[in-house]
């Protein structure tokens, strides 16, 4: 029989395991939306022909329908902007660094369309979404400028919490 002195050990060890592991989940910040990767800024409402819009409403609607069925269509779309010449990758890595790899989330995984490049994430418990959606730079005025990048998620704004 263990003595009244190792069964002590064993509790206090049980105890601050416990207390560990649950201090590192609550200690986790709930995720937020992150800011907006450099060369990414808000759009305003007149920022685009109604050709340029007509396209982002379709793109957009293109992905959502993809991720309707796990996340409902009650996400937020945020209208921003991105320069025709802005390089896609470097776009993807700032909010792959703000959410895969400081939280765990998994890239979601989009079907190609030719009139945009998007990509998603989704958290570690399938609950919460990230994706953006931006228009091929052919649609960007003549001689360069900006198009259509959209956001579709289901965080809250970082002030929200």
């Amino acid at each position: 029989m263990p003595s009244t002195t190792t069964t002590r050990r064993h509790a206090l060890s049980l105890l601050a395991v416990t207390a560990l592991a649950f201090m590192s989940a609550c200690s986790e910040a709930p995720a937020v939306l992150p800011p907006d990767a450099p060369g990414v800024s808000v759009a305003k409402d007149d920022a685009f022909t109604d050709v340029v819009r007509t396209a982002d409403k379709q793109a957009q609607k293109d992905v959502l329908d993809q991720l309707a069925s796990r996340f409902g269509r009650d996400l937020r779309i945020l209208p921003r902007r991105v320069d025709s010449d802005a390089e896609p990758l470097p776009i993807k890595e700032h909010y792959e660094k703000a959410l895969a790899g400081a939280r765990g989330w998994k890239e979601f995984p989009l079907a190609d369309y030719g009139s945009t490049w998007s990509f998603a994430y989704i958290s570690p418990d399938n609950r919460s979404v990230f994706a953006v959606v931006v228009l091929n730079p052919r649609f960007a005025p003549e001689g360069g400028g900006d198009v259509p990048l959209t956001i579709l998620t289901n965080l809250p704004d970082a002030g929200a919490r």
